[in-house]
């Protein structure tokens, strides 16, 4: 049985995990209603967890003592859970299915350019060009190879949900995020400031370091950040 997370473990571990980040958006990724995520942003707040951040980037983000908080935490669930080996063991799995990630986000964004006309003879190779979306056979294309990979992961999501049900809201996330892909809203493939499938296979991967307490490239690589 998934070990139970608290809605405050959930939303401060989420905070740390975005960096800055707005009460929707956290609520949606904490798998928790608004007014809760709200309840406890305040409650987070008044303990010195969290604090307020305006400008160009506005919203919550953990204190320092806030992201020291969340490593206890997050240690101290796992231990309870009893799930180091379970999360260890899918952890590979998931570092396999990472740079077919990475290489389908990278063919979104950029594609072979045009072949140049045969008698012109032959030319070295050319640099892959900008992805302009014209050719609609090239993105159903990469579409597809999104949605092998998808289906691939599943098992990886399985075994976290049930292992540390604060993982299950992944599983949402990147099934809506390849629906809108599929959907023809290419924005939700990679774009930096939605839940695009990057950002949020990104944010997995990050949560996957975190709570096994591993640093990111010691394993392997990974997609790049947003």
């Amino acid at each position: 049985m998934a070990q139970l997370s608290a809605s405050r473990l959930r939303v401060l571990h989420v905070l740390r995990l975005k960096g800055v980040a707005e009460v929707p958006s956290v609520a949606v990724a904490a798998g928790v209603d608004d007014s809760d995520a709200q309840a406890v942003v305040a409650d987070l707040q008044g303990e010195g967890l969290v604090e307020r951040r305006e400008g160009a980037l506005a919203g919550w983000a953990p204190t320092a003592l806030g992201r020291k908080h969340d490593d206890v935490e997050v240690a101290e669930e796992l231990a309870a859970a009893g799930g180091r080996a379970a999360l260890a063991g899918v952890y590979e799995q998931f570092l396999a299915r990472n740079p077919e990630l990475l290489a389908v986000c990278a063919a979104w964004q950029l594609r072979p350019p045009a072949r140049p006309p045969a008698d012109r003879g032959p030319s070295p190779p050319a640099p892959p060009v900008a992805n302009d979306h014209t050719d609609p056979a090239y993105d159903a294309d990469v579409t597809a190879r999104l949605a092998d990979i998808h289906r691939r992961v599943q098992p990886v999501l399985e075994v976290l949900s049930t292992t540390l049900d604060r993982f299950a809201p992944y599983r949402a996330r990147l099934a809506h995020a390849l629906a809108r892909v599929q959907a023809g809203e290419g924005d939700w493939f990679t774009r930096p400031v939605i839940d695009s499938y990057h950002n949020v296979w990104f944010e997995l991967h990050q949560d996957l370091l975190q709570t096994l307490g591993l640093q990111r490239g010691s394993e392997g690589g990974g997609p790049t950040g947003p």
